[in-house]
């Protein structure tokens, strides 16, 4: 008597380096080469650790979130940056009694 395994047909799997996409890296390239274009506007020392910078805060923003791993931290940043301050969120409570306490 055979069993049959059910395969499904399609099958979504994300190319990834570890935590990055293949996307990100081409990503990560292109502000190489947007960093090296821009060195001419930094202070000729400075032109090295600028380029490195500019890759890195590249690298930094295109990790994912620790709070919520399906968004990235730009993803999270902007939404940061477009919250309606007119929308109300409470607060945690302060405990007063523990404040007088460390006095």
């Amino acid at each position: 008597m055979r069993q049959t395994v059910s395969v499904p047909e399609n099958i979504q799997a994300k190319i990834q380096w570890n935590k990055l996409t293949v996307v990100d890296g081409f990503v990560i390239i292109g502000s190489l080469a947007v960093g090296y274009f821009m060195k001419g506007l930094v202070y000729p020392y400075l032109q090295i650790p600028f380029v490195l910078f500019i890759v890195l805060a590249t690298t930094f923003y295109l990790w994912p979130c620790p709070d919520s791993p399906s968004k990235k931290i730009y993803e999270m940043t902007l939404m940061v940056f477009r919250k309606d301050s007119r929308t109300y969120k409470a607060q945690e409570p302060v405990n007063y009694s523990m404040i007088k306490q460390e006095d």
